[in-house]
């Protein structure tokens, strides 16, 4: 049985308490990475290989404090205060501070008076010594003193101490803070702009580099006065965190000292948890709005054969953000070979970076590339949509944290394997497409990974290419929810959309023999359509019916209002005297469980179901497309399926349609008689 993704994730999780043995396995030669992807262990020569990546839950060995000791509390030169433990007793403690409210110190290992730091944040200095610490990789944490499920699959793989131990301290009292140092290599510092990192942390967390802050999350307001002090979020499971560092001063060429400080919420918190996931060099968000560029976006990519989804049972796996490829080559700019060697490949295209063309010594071509990058992004709310400029050889899938947001050139039916080859069309120079991304819900704040799947159309392939030339903030379309709908006969086909340009309406359709390139034929028929304030607001519905149509004929059409046309789209009508196929459909009803996990199996099913039966004439849905009447999301949700631009449908009103003019808005409805209807038509249906 297939599992999901959140399986997959907690099996990764869970995997970690196995992470013993990982010494052993790289011993051996290639290891599986947590998501199931092979790890080259030996580069080619010459490769250059990822190297930004500076910190990995795997990788990273910390030195640590767990056993409530106070990393500052042998530092001469810090200020005295009442409580301090130079001078506090049980007596006179402070309340505020964890240790003294129990009368029980500490003092840290760490000698530090050459140290540049003082006060309570001496341990963070660079030079700060930390040789009698703890020393382990993470994750670290511990659930009521032991290794356990802190929620989410978040299992510690190094146990900390939990709680206070002394003869005058309350039984199972939490420690109230630890205290976490490492060193990072960093070279040529001048030409890193921005550090992208990602935590888990409970319940408070602050990171310093070379003793300088660079980040906080879930730190009460006003911060914290002493190292052993209790306060933060009190979480029920560890938060996971993703931030930009873009204020670099304090870096330096060579080792640099990264140190975290991880607080407990209260006295009597169940758990605590800490996983530096990640700190790598990334590129700061751009105030252009421009994320992607030929010249300026590092690509991590896989060209040597290998599927980076092996072991798993999903194929887009690597295509998500929490995946591990730290071990893929890097390059910039476009990305190709011709017959094994730099050259042009028509048209102008000349790859920079020369991907591996042929399999080991053969002249049988690769067939398939995997490319990734990170994006930051800030304030993702006010992104209505991206537009993205691509050119590639033969065929290619663009994910966004792993949704799928475009697929060129790529055959019928897609791909059942990575390694695959295949095109809709061989091409002889590489196609360059425009591509606006009007659903940006995948996007989040923060760190967004782009992925892109690159194929080749044969085994005797003479060339490939790929170029990701921009990607940046756009205007959503003027037009959305189109689709179409059988009417009185097979001669005639509805096409409904709504539009926020408020002008006339109409659509123009001509044979798709008759196009010219990429330009739509002069000889088009065009058929005006009636216009009405849509549900949505902001927007205008428009309704249509194209006429005189042929059998078994490809048509293409476009749907416009004022000047402005849509792109163009395509369907086939069939036979029209020996019968006809149709699909039904029950209950589709978006939204009745998650509105995006509604979609993502709706426009499975719809895709499987055309896979298995082209020729179909049209859907059936019915009832109750949407859960929610008046829901546009919904409904953009049932109308997202590509099948549903060339596929008309035949819509039935179901219970959880009615109550709103969205549904009329969005469908057509043939041949209707007013026998039988009632005011309540509707409610009663699906």
């Amino acid at each position: 049985m297939k599992k999901t993704f959140k399986e997959e994730m907690m099996s990764v999780k869970l995997k970690r308490l196995t992470a013993l043995l990982l010494s052993a396995c790289l011993a051996a030669g290639n290891i599986t990475t947590a998501f199931g992807a092979p790890v080259q262990q030996d580069p080619e020569p010459g490769a250059r290989v990822r190297t930004s990546r500076l910190i990995s839950t795997e990788e990273t060995v910390w030195r640590y404090l767990d056993d409530n000791t106070d990393p500052a509390a042998a530092d001469d030169t810090k200020e005295e205060t009442p409580g301090s433990p130079s001078n506090a007793s049980p007596s006179d403690a402070s309340p505020s501070n964890a240790s003294a409210k129990y009368g029980f110190y500490r003092f840290a290992a760490g000698k530090n008076k050459a140290s540049s730091k003082t006060g309570r944040l001496v341990w963070t200095s660079a030079d700060y010594d930390d040789s009698g610490w703890k020393e382990a990789r993470g994750s670290f944490g511990a659930k009521k003193g032991e290794i356990a499920d802190l929620g989410d699959g978040l299992i510690p793989y190094t146990l900390l101490a939990q709680y206070i131990e002394g003869p005058d301290v309350a039984e199972d009292t939490d420690i109230p803070a630890y205290f976490f140092r490492t060193t990072i290599e960093l070279e040529d510092i001048d030409s890193i702009s921005a550090l992208n990192g990602e935590i888990f942390y409970d319940d408070a967390a602050i990171i310093y580099i070379n003793g300088e802050e660079v980040h906080r999350a879930g730190v009460p307001e006003g911060g914290y006065t002493q190292n052993l002090e209790y306060g933060g979020t009190n979480a029920g499971t560890p938060i996971n965190n993703k931030f930009q560092i873009t204020d670099l001063s304090m870096l330096k060429e060579g080792s640099n000292t990264v140190s975290v400080e991880l607080h407990q919420g209260r006295a009597n918190s169940s758990d605590i948890y800490f996983d530096f996931c990640s700190l790598e060099i990334g590129t700061p968000a751009s105030e252009s709005d421009e994320f992607i560029t030929t010249e300026g976006t590092v690509w991590n990519y896989l060209e040597n054969n290998t599927d980076p989804a092996e072991g798993s049972e999903d194929r887009t796996v690597w295509t998500y953000p929490e995946f591990a490829d730290e071990q893929w080559k890097s390059g910039k700019g476009s990305f190709g070979a011709k017959k094994g060697a730099i050259a042009d490949l028509g048209g102008g295209y000349i790859p920079d970076t020369l991907l591996k063309h042929y399999i080991d010594d053969t002249k049988t071509a690769v067939p398939a590339y995997f490319f990734r990058t990170d994006i930051y992004l800030n304030d993702v709310s006010d992104l209505e949509a991206l537009e993205a400029e691509i050119a590639y050889d033969d065929a290619v899938i663009v994910y966004i944290n792993g949704k799928n947001v475009y697929e060129g050139q790529v055959p019928e039916g897609g791909y059942d394997k990575n390694l695959a080859y295949g095109s809709a069309n061989g091409l002889s120079a590489p196609s360059h497409d425009t591509i606006t991304i009007n659903d940006v819900s995948m996007l989040r704040d923060g760190v967004n990974t782009i992925a892109v799947e690159l194929h080749q159309d044969r085994a005797g392939s003479s060339d490939i290419y790929f170029d990701f030339i921009s990607l940046k903030a756009a205007q959503p379309k003027p037009f959305k929810a189109i689709s179409l709908g059988v009417w009185n006969d097979e001669t005639q086909t509805a096409v409904t959309w709504y539009s926020s340009i408020g002008e006339d309406g109409k659509v123009r359709i001509a044979e798709k023999a008759d196009m010219d390139g990429d330009s739509f034929p002069e000889q088009a028929f065009q058929f005006a359509a009636e216009r009405a304030e849509a549900n949505d607001a902001g927007f205008y519905s428009f309704q249509a019916v194209m006429t005189g149509l042929e059998p078994d004929t490809d048509y293409v059409y476009q749907v416009g209002a004022g000047e402005t046309w849509s792109d163009i789209y395509e369907f086939t009508t069939r036979d029209y005297e020996n019968g006809f196929n149709f699909l039904l459909a029950g209950d589709p009803q978006i939204g009745a469980g998650s509105t995006d996990t509604d979609t993502e199996g709706w426009q499975n099913t719809l895709k499987t179901a055309m896979k298995a039966f082209p020729e179909t004439s049209f859907l059936i849905s019915a009832g109750d497309q949407v859960n929610t009447a008046s829901n546009e999301a919904q409904y953009a949700g049932y109308l997202s399926p590509k099948e549903l631009l060339s596929l008309p449908t035949a819509v039935n009103v179901g219970n959880h349609d009615a109550g709103s003019s969205a549904y009329s808005q969005h469908f057509q409805v043939p041949n209707v008689s007013s026998m039988g209807m009632t005011e309540k038509t509707g409610k009663f249906g699906g």
